[in-house]
């Protein structure tokens, strides 16, 4: 009953700011009271990023895996102020991707192959898209590039010895913008 008087409040609130957002409140992650979490995604689906980042602080610092990924998306693509962060990108989507995350997982492991960003590890890269291929196989074909492109660098055998540690939750699916933010 009380899952239905938050979603009846969240609707409130995105009523009176011009629309309404269906929010399913058992999808918060793992169970952990909001704090703020709610209304962090209304902002964040009404494009207010800095309220959303505001709001969602408290929460992703609580372990909330779906704060965790909306902070990582509005760093990773500059939401705020127009200029991306893939340190606190990184940050973040590495919290949620631990965690289980899938959407994280692939957010991460693009930003770790993506050669323009200051965090540039293909060898991560490597490890994160082969944790991914288990429950998303369309990534396989970037595996396979990631790994003919280490092999002959020399750099397989580093990649694969790389101490990531398997995710905490296997696989969990919470929110995904992956499809409004692809990964680069």
């Amino acid at each position: 009953m009380k899952s239905l008087y938050s979603a009846l409040f969240v609707c409130v609130l995105a009523l009176s700011a011009g629309g309404c957002v269906f929010l399913d409140t058992s999808m918060i992650s793992y169970g952990q009271k909001a704090d703020g979490f709610e209304e962090g995604v209304v902002a964040f689906n009404t494009s207010d990023y800095q309220g959303a980042a505001r709001m969602l602080k408290s929460p992703a610092e609580n372990g909330n895996v779906d704060a965790q990924y909306l902070l990582g998306l509005i760093y990773l693509n500059g939401l705020t102020d127009g200029r991306r962060n893939s340190y606190m990108a990184e940050k973040w989507l590495g919290m949620a991707a631990q965690a289980g995350h899938t959407a994280a997982q692939v957010q991460l492991a693009f930003l770790y192959q993506d050669s323009s960003a200051p965090i540039y590890n293909p060898l991560a890269a490597y490890r994160w898209f082969d944790i991914l291929i288990a429950e998303r196989p369309q990534y396989r074909e970037t595996l396979d590039s990631l790994h003919w492109s280490l092999l002959n660098q020399g750099k397989l055998a580093q990649a694969e010895a790389l101490d990531i540690i398997p995710p905490k939750y296997v696989y969990y699916r919470g929110l995904d913008y992956n499809d409004l933010f692809p990964p680069r």
